[in-house]
């Protein structure tokens, strides 16, 4: 979030979801939900299915056997 310089209390509060929600997503431990989608898309101006997109790859990426 550095770059942004915007802190994750901040952002959930621009997002209107609980801090712990975007922390885990942030963390690799939450997943993006179509809600959270729809609400990030919004803030950034990208496509909620952007979002959802990012979260399958990540889902089949830590799914693969490696």
């Amino acid at each position: 979030m550095k770059p942004l310089e915007i802190g994750v209390n901040e952002l959930a509060s621009d997002l209107d979801v609980q801090p712990n929600h975007l922390s885990a997503i942030l963390h690799g431990t939450g997943p993006i939900t179509a809600d959270t989608a729809h609400r990030l898309g919004t803030h950034f101006r990208i496509t909620p299915e952007t979002w959802r997109t990012l979260q399958a790859d990540y889902d089949r990426r830590i799914a693969s056997p490696k």
